[in-house]
C-alpha cells in the first residue's frame, strides 16, 4: 500500500517494542522488502518448520540493546546473500543475535556490536553467498562468535567469513573453514538473548543463554581446521569454559584430522598462550 515501498518492512515495532511472529505448526518465509524491525525492542522469529529469509532484502532490525531470537525447531534457518539481520553496529548496540535450527543454517549477513552464537543441530553452517571464496565479504560481524554444528561449519572452497574479535567453534562431525578480516582471538564465548513470548511485553521477555564454549575443536575421525586472518594476529587463548583445564588445548583436530592457521597480513603473528595447545590425533599441522 506504501506509494514508494521506501518503508521496507511487513513488521514494525516502534520505540522499545518488542516482536514475536511464530508459526505454530508451518514455516516463517520473508518476501521482499518484507523487513521484521523494532527501534530498540527485542526480536523472536520462530518457525516449527523453517525460517526463510532468502528474497533480496529480507531483514531483521533493531539496535540499542535490542537483541534479534531465531529459531527453526525442526527445520532450517536459510538467508540470502542480501539478508541481514542486525541488532545494529554503534556503542550503544550491544544486542546479541542467536540462531538455533535442527537442521541447517545458512547466513547472509549478520552484524551487531554484541555477539552472535549459531546451533546447527543436525546438519551444517555454510555462507549463502557462493561467489566470494578469495575475498571477505564479512558475513558476520560481532564481538563474540559462538558456533556449534552437527557436520561442519563453512567449505574448503567457500570459507565462512567473518569480522569478530573473540570466536569458539564446536564441529560434531565435520570439518571447520573460517576466514577472518581482522585479527582474532580463539576463547571463551557465551551469550544470552530474550525469548519474547505471548504478549510481547517486557514482563514476558525471558532470558535464553547459550553456555560459554571454548576453543576450536572437531570431533569427528577427518574433521579439519582452517583458520585464515587476512590483516591481524591469531591470539589462542587456553579457554575457561572446561570446568578443570586438563584438556589444554586451543585449537584441536580429532582423527586425522589437518590443522592450518594462517596470518596472511604484513606483520601479523600468531600468538599461543599458555596451556593453549594446537594438537591433532594423526593430522598434519601448519
Amino acid at each position: 500500500a506504501e506509494a514508494d515501498q521506501s518503508n521496507n518492512f511487513a513488521v514494525s515495532a516502534n520505540g522499545s517494542g518488542n516482536v514475536l511472529v511464530q508459526s505454530l505448526a508451518g514455516s516463517v518465509i520473508a518476501g521482499v522488502y518484507a523487513d521484521i524491525k523494532s527501534g530498540s525492542g527485542s526480536i523472536s522469529v520462530i518457525g516449527n518448520i523453517n525460517v526463510t529469509f532468502n528474497s533480496t532484502s529480507a531483514d531483521i532490525r533493531t539496535s540499542s540493546g535490542g537483541t534479534i531470537d531465531v529459531e527453526a525447531t525442526t527445520g532450517s534457518i536459510t538467508q540470502s546473500a542480501s539478508s541481514l539481520f542486525t541488532a545494529g553496529t554503534s556503542a550503544n548496540d550491544t544486542g546479541n543475535i542467536r540462531l538455533l535450527a535442527d537442521d541447517n543454517i545458512v547466513v547472509g549477513d549478520i552484524t551487531t556490536g554484541g555477539s552472535v552464537s549459531m546451533i546447527a543441530t543436525t546438519g551444517s553452517i555454510t555462507d549463502a553467498d557462493s561467489s566470494d571464496e578469495v575475498t571477505v565479504d564479512d558475513d558476520i560481524q560481532a564481538v563474540g562468535l559462538r558456533m556449534w554444528s552437527k557436520s561442519g561449519i563453512g567449505t574448503n572452497v567457500n570459507h565462512l567469513d567473518t569480522s569478530v574479535d573473540n570466536l569458539s567453534a564446536y564441529v560434531d562431525a565435520g570439518s571447520l573453514y573460517e576466514l577472518e578480516s581482522n585479527g582474532v582471538t580463539v576463547q571463551s564465548v557465551g551469550i544470552a538473548v530474550n525469548r519474547v513470548v505471548a504478549g510481547g511485553t517486557a514482563s514476558v521477555v525471558a532470558a535464553t543463554t547459550d553456555a560459554s564454549q571454548s576453543d576450536l575443536q572437531t570431533n569427528g575421525s577427518d574433521g579439519n581446521i582452517v583458520l585464515r586472518a587476512t590483516l591481524g594476529d591469531i591470539t589462542l587463548q587456553a579457554g575457561a569454559a572446561e570446568a578443570d583445564q586438563s584438556n589444554n588445548f586451543a585449537v584441536s583436530a580429532n582423527g586425522s584430522g589437518n590443522i592450518l592457521l594462517q596470518a596472511l597480513g604484513a606483520g601479523t603473528d600468531i600468538i599461543a598462550y599458555t596451556n593453549a595447545d594446537i594438537q591433532s590425533t594423526s593430522g598434519h599441522i601448519t
